[in-house]
């Protein structure tokens, strides 16, 4: 018996500690559970506070990217003015091996850039003279790589056949190619200035005006030479017969090369040479690569703003076309885009090369932002333009499309705004 009740004596106390434990229990499992979730909050608000120290605009992984691209550019621009005085120095022509080996001609007065990814054919072999002028090998070496030099397309547009010049195949075969300006040929630097405000203007008649002259933008063009040079403004507003004149003009007097406008052996020689290896492009649509009003790309550096009118024609008594309202020259960071069919649109030239986005193996701007002169001629004398505008559609007028063409004294109007030239050089022999 008394056993008995000393087992009940025990029962009830623990069941005594039991009720009295039992919300202390609970408690202290509530407050570890509240613990827990602001721990958890804090947490997150640390990581999303490194999270942003360390990316965002002003974090220190893009700080730290930015550092590397300005080092790099700085590097690359050393490297090109360490080319220029190589050019310099360089007084006779001499076969240079790129990158993979396979040779190359570097003409007097010339060197290469040396840079990363300008040190191959396949890619886009640059070499530049004393001045920064900058060109690209096109190989017409079928052996290694290389393509025909030769005019693959001899119609115009309405499909009668055109003329050339006799081309230079002695000088291609002997040296198995030729080079063509990497960029577009640019106004020369005594006709533009860049203003405080990030505009630019052009000089005209010994005054510098804004926005975009009628006529020929240089006063006595040939006593100027035309630049192959990045950002630079395009030398458009230009007559055929003076486009020909200038490009002969910029290695005069050169005992290695002979400088003059693309003809249509260099102009459908190149392009054929752009479809063919790893980097090879689509010929038939240029949208994706060149600046035309159907295409977007970014753009740094100098670029035009035009403002045109798309006028269909429809209960207005002027013909359909584009109608230029205003131009303004800035020299900022844009994102093009553009819509051909809205009513007003706003279509932009850029400077020579301020597009990584219109780059194709080193040559900027063969398709769109220019209509550049050749020497091929319609039956009736005009001469034929080449690689279509920023006014134009890159996928029904794209790199290898012809103009109408323009007579060698045409006066210029509005849109010479769009028609510019290219360089191309051929090696002695």
């Amino acid at each position: 018996m008394k056993l008995k009740h000393k087992k009940e004596r025990k029962l009830n106390q623990k069941a005594k500690q039991q009720k009295y434990q039992s919300p202390n229990n609970k408690l202290q499992k509530g407050i570890t559970l509240i613990a827990l979730v602001i721990t958890i909050i804090v947490l997150l608000i640390l990581a999303g506070v490194s999270i942003a120290t360390l990316t965002g605009d002003n974090g220190i992984l893009t700080k730290a990217q930015t550092a590397k691209e300005e080092t790099q550019k700085a590097s690359e621009e050393e490297q090109r003015q360490l080319a220029a005085l190589n050019a310099s120095m360089n007084t006779e022509t001499y076969s240079y091996k790129d990158k993979n080996n396979k040779e190359v001609p570097i003409p007097a007065g010339f060197a290469p850039t040396g840079i990363e990814g300008e040190n191959s054919i396949e890619e886009g072999f640059v070499i530049t003279d004393s001045d920064g002028n900058e060109f690209v090998w096109i190989s017409c070496d079928e052996e290694n790589g290389g393509v025909k030099y030769k005019r693959y397309n001899t119609v115009d547009r309405d499909g009668k056949e055109t003329t050339d010049d006799d081309g230079h195949e002695d000088s291609v075969n002997a040296n198995k190619g030729f080079y063509i300006a990497r960029y577009e040929a640019g106004l020369p630097k005594e006709y533009w200035k860049e203003n405080e405000d990030g505009t630019y203007e052009y000089k005209w008649d010994g005054t510098y005006v804004v926005g975009q002259a009628l006529g020929e933008r240089v006063n006595n063009p040939n006593n100027y030479t035309p630049v192959s040079k990045k950002n630079n403004p395009s030398w458009n507003g230009i007559t055929p017969k003076h486009a020909i004149e200038v490009s002969e003009n910029m290695y005069k007097g050169s005992t290695s090369v002979t400088s003059q406008l693309i003809d249509s052996y260099a102009w459908d020689t190149t392009v054929e040479w752009l479809k063919v290896g790893k980097n090879g492009i689509e010929v038939s649509d240029s949208t994706s690569y060149g600046n035309y009003v159907n295409s977007t790309i970014n753009v740094e550096g100098l670029y035009a703003c035009h403002r045109y009118h798309w006028n269909t024609g429809e209960g207005d008594s002027e013909s359909s076309g584009w109608k230029i309202y205003a131009d303004k020259y800035i020299n900022s960071t844009l994102k093009t885009s553009k819509n051909e069919n809205s009513g007003d649109v706003d279509v932009y030239e850029i400077a020579t090369g301020s597009s990584e986005d219109t780059k194709t193996k080193n040559i900027y701007d063969l398709a769109g932002n220019m209509w550049e002169f050749t020497t091929e001629k319609r039956t009736d004398g005009a001469l034929i333009s080449r690689g279509c505008s920023f006014t134009n559609n890159g996928k029904t007028w794209p790199i290898s499309y012809k103009s109408m063409g323009n007579t060698l004294d045409a006066p210029l109007v509005a849109d010479a705004v769009s028609l510019g030239f290219r360089v191309v050089l051929y090696l002695e022999y």
